[in-house]
């Protein structure tokens, strides 16, 4: 008897993931756990968009001598870096949403 229960029970054995995962994609979705809180939307869907660094750089070139070094992100915004002629360096604030230095 032993003999051929030890087989029998292996072949179960060796079945049962399969059996279980088939009856796991029979099943009906789970209701959320009512303990549990909807993930809050990703506000960034409700900003306004960004500016394009080329707008960004337009905007500061306009009546302004001299000449672009860099453009930074920094947040929701940029920062210029320009190089003027006679040989300061400014960092510009610029508005990320209309692309306009903040202050003009």
């Amino acid at each position: 008897m032993r003999r051929f229960l030890l087989p029998l029970l292996a072949i179960g054995l060796i079945g049962l993931p399969d059996a279980v995962s088939a009856q796991d994609r029979t099943r009906e979705p789970r209701e959320p756990n009512a303990r549990q809180q909807p993930r809050p939307r990703d506000d960034r869907s409700q900003r306004q968009p960004r500016a394009s660094v080329s707008d960004v750089i337009r905007n500061v070139e306009q009546g302004r001598p001299g000449r672009r070094v860099d453009v930074d992100p920094s947040g929701d915004d940029y920062v210029v870096t320009w190089a003027y002629p006679d040989g300061r360096v400014s960092r510009i604030p610029v508005d990320g949403r209309t692309g306009r230095p903040r202050g003009d």
